[in-house]
């Protein structure tokens, strides 16, 4: 497992992870870690307006979907 967390000036916060065992949560795992990412931008009070673009991208070594294409995006 490797796990990459950057920003991107100007742009947002993005975290990059690489995961070769499917250990049948990356759905809850990656929606925790995005979220994890938004609410660390805002204290109390803060304006939303502030929160930065968000991106979670997953390098996985199995197959989560049962689909032919080997590249999918979603959006929430």
């Amino acid at each position: 497992m490797l796990d990459i967390r950057a920003q991107i000036p100007g742009t947002g916060v993005i975290n990059i992870e690489m995961q070769v065992e499917n250990q049948y949560n990356m759905d809850k795992r990656t929606l925790f870690y995005c979220a994890k990412m938004i609410t660390e931008q805002l204290n109390e009070s803060d304006n939303y307006k502030n929160l930065r673009k968000t991106t979670t991208i997953n390098l996985l070594d199995f197959n989560y979907f049962n689909h032919p294409t080997h590249h999918s995006i979603y959006h929430l």
